[in-house]
Formats: C-alpha cells, structure tokens, sequence
C-alpha cells in the first residue's frame, strides 16, 4: 500500500504460505497425537528451566516458530511503512533482515 502498487502474485503468495502453514500444525497435531513426540531437545536448557515446560510436541513448536516468523514480518512492514517503533528494536530487527534476508537494504535502495 505505501508504494501504491497492486501485485496479486504478491498477495496469492502469502495466502499459499498461510495454507500451508495450517496444513502442517494440523498434520503435526495428529502426528502429536499418534506418537507423542517430544520436542524438548530442540529448546534452549536456560529456557526450559525459566519456562518450567517438561513437554512440547511438534505441534506446538512449530506453533511458536509461525507466530514468530508472522510477529517479525508485521514489525518489518510496519518499519518499511515509517512508524514510530522503539530504536532498539528497530536496530534489533535492521540487524536480523541484513543478515537473514536482503529485503531491507532493498527497499530501502528503492526508497532512495
């Protein structure tokens, strides 16, 4: 919308990921249920012990990656739209696109 663009493919695209994001937690919930897996080896030590989790099936962490991946990706819009965010969490989210993904540094090349 800031750039007064319409690409459908742009919009098709995010819809098929939102699909096939709900494809996999529903199949990973029925794994979950057919063998209750438990992913706990892929979490941080520090973190179980602050969390107090003695469970997690692939269900659940492959909830809070989505959750993460979709709360990063509105921050990054809402950067690349110029509202106010806090300085250190603009920086923090500058820091990870540059060395994650190079579409920061591009849009802003197609800003200048």
């Amino acid at each position: 919308m800031k750039e007064r663009k319409f690409n459908s493919n742009i919009g098709i695209n995010g819809a098929i990921r939102k699909v096939a994001m709900l494809s996999c937690i529903i199949i990973l919930a029925i794994i979950d249920m057919i063998f209750s897996f438990n992913a706990l080896f892929l979490v941080p030590e520090s973190l179980l012990e602050y969390l107090k989790i003695d469970h997690i099936g692939l269900c659940e962490f492959f909830c809070v990656l989505f959750v993460l991946y979709e709360a990063i990706s509105c921050m990054k819009n809402a950067m690349l739209c110029g509202l106010p965010m806090p300085k250190k969490v603009k920086t923090k989210l500058e820091q990870f696109s540059n060395e994650m993904t190079n579409e920061m540094s591009a849009k802003e090349s197609e800003v200048k």
